[in-house]
């Protein structure tokens, strides 16, 4: 009888604990399942902002680089060195956000701060807007103040820096002043005295020879001509032994070129000599370049805009 109670005892203990452990596998069971199934992303713990107040948002992978070639998504950014990176299913831990965030920051100051590559064509020097006059050009290389010495010749050009800002009428030398320039070329050639185009130009404006739109008058050349002692006369532009033969004489001659090679519109310009081969030297006032090459007189005489030249020569 004592050995059948406490058999009876036994299945009892063992009822309960199995009634227990099936009751604690339901409870784990339904818990598991309202994890899984039920909690919204703000509930879920995994999908918590990584740093606390900051959003984040990756930033978009443009389809194409500057260059043309295709960008790669995985190397558009710079990730974390693999040491430093995160088990893939925990993402980026709030030191590494932090560093990401510096990186790009630091990324961005330096493509704000880079310098700009330097132009093929240089910068144009710094000029004065009202200079005093001088006769000898600060922003002009030896080079172009040598110009024609060695005969005799003063050159100048008109967008000097102590010319190109200087009024002349309701403009400026350094984009109407050809003419003023051009004489005080001649004149300063010719005489031995130096003429400042800026002189020139006063005169002109004086005695109404500048032409509001145009620039200067023609009469301006033979009026200033006469004023400095010199004698003027003109010859044909198909008259080429005559202009060879007054160049080869050591005279000086003045035409007006119209659009094409020397001007858009119209432009004064010097013949300054002529070479045993019957080429002519010029000057351009407004590019050295071309004053120290060779021209042939009929490459001349097709960009005239009149059909004649002065020729100018002491009296």
């Amino acid at each position: 009888m004592q050995s059948s109670d406490k058999q009876r005892h036994i299945a009892k203990c063992l009822l309960g604990g199995a009634l227990c452990w099936s009751a604690v596998a339901i409870s784990v069971s339904l818990l598991l399942g309202g994890s899984f199934s039920n909690a919204s992303p703000a509930e879920n713990p995994a999908e918590e902002p990584l740093l606390s107040g900051v959003a984040y948002t990756a930033p978009a992978l443009p389809l194409y680089a500057d260059d043309g070639t295709t960008l790669l998504p995985n190397n558009s950014l710079a990730l974390p060195e693999p040491e430093d990176a995160a088990a893939p299913s925990e993402g980026l831990t709030e030191k590494q956000m932090l560093a990401w965030l510096e990186e790009q920051k630091k990324q961005e100051q330096e493509q704000q701060t880079q310098t700009p590559e330097t132009p093929d064509k240089p910068s144009e020097p710094e000029r004065p807007s009202a200079p005093e006059v001088s006769d000898t050009p600060s922003d002009s290389t030896s080079d172009e103040r040598a110009l024609g010495s060695e005969e005799g010749f003063v050159y100048y050009r008109q967008d000097w820096g102590e010319y190109k800002n200087v009024s002349y009428g309701n403009q400026t030398l350094g984009a109407y002043g050809c003419g003023p320039t051009n004489m005080a070329m001649i004149i300063s050639s010719l005489t031995g005295e130096r003429v400042s185009p800026i002189t020139l130009a006063r005169y002109a404006e004086r005695n109404g020879m500048f032409v509001s739109g145009s620039g200067t008058a023609y009469a301006f050349i033979t009026a200033i001509a006469d004023e400095y002692g010199l004698k003027v006369t003109t010859c044909a532009r198909s008259d080429y032994a005559t202009l060879q033969n007054a160049l080869s004489d050591g005279k000086l001659a003045l035409t007006v070129m119209g659009p094409g090679i020397f001007s858009r519109g119209g432009h004064f310009l010097t013949l300054r000599g002529i070479t045993g081969d019957g080429s002519i030297r010029i000057a351009d006032s407004i590019s050295y370049e071309k004053s120290v090459k060779l021209w042939s007189a009929s490459t001349l005489a097709s960009q005239m805009k009149i059909d004649y030249y002065w020729i100018f020569e002491k009296k």
